[in-house]
């Protein structure tokens, strides 16, 4: 799995598959990927989201995870 620097992009989540279901979400809410979230992996049954600002992070983990 890619891991990305801790300094740009310190928050972490990990979730179920739903990659297009959440990259959908993502987009509407928090605008395009690499400017507050970026998708870093999908495993078989797990997938590696990054986020700038904690906040972020949370909002994204409440509705996902």
């Amino acid at each position: 799995m890619r891991e990305l620097k801790k300094e740009l992009w310190p928050h972490r989540v990990v979730v179920d598959v739903e990659p297009k279901k959440q990259e959908s979400w993502l987009e509407e809410n928090m605008g395009p990927m690499c400017v507050r979230w970026y998708a870093a992996g999908y495993g078989l049954k797990k997938s590696t989201y990054y986020f700038r600002d904690e906040r972020d992070a949370t909002w994204f983990a409440l509705r996902w995870a």
